[in-house]
């Protein structure tokens, strides 16, 4: 999907990175059953907080996220743990957990 205000996508004066995140997880409900996400730079990051919003994505890549702000990189590095020591199948589970500061903590 294009990002509000790129490619073919309509314009829009509300840009954020929540409306980013709301208008990835509208795209993902529409969609029929489970879907797999792949995000790039600022889209990765939408597509990590629009698996906050919906319990339908069910497999995340982001590509290059710029993941410097608030506790992304935290929760990106405890995954990565996770999966290294053989919990790759728990990490996603524990990303999709609605509380992220335990996670992050």
């Amino acid at each position: 999907m294009d990002r509000r205000g790129r490619g073919a996508s309509g314009d829009s004066a509300d840009y954020s990175l929540q409306k980013g995140a709301e208008d990835v997880a509208a795209v993902v409900r529409s969609r029929p059953g489970r879907v797999f996400v792949l995000g790039h730079s600022i889209g990765g990051v939408c597509a990590l907080e629009a698996a906050f919003l919906t319990d339908k994505i069910s497999k995340l890549v982001l590509y290059e996220p710029p993941l410097r702000d608030r506790n992304h990189g935290a929760i990106a590095t405890k995954m990565e743990n996770m999966i290294r020591v053989g919990e790759s199948e728990q990490a996603p589970r524990d990303f999709s957990r609605r509380d992220r500061d335990d996670f992050a903590g």
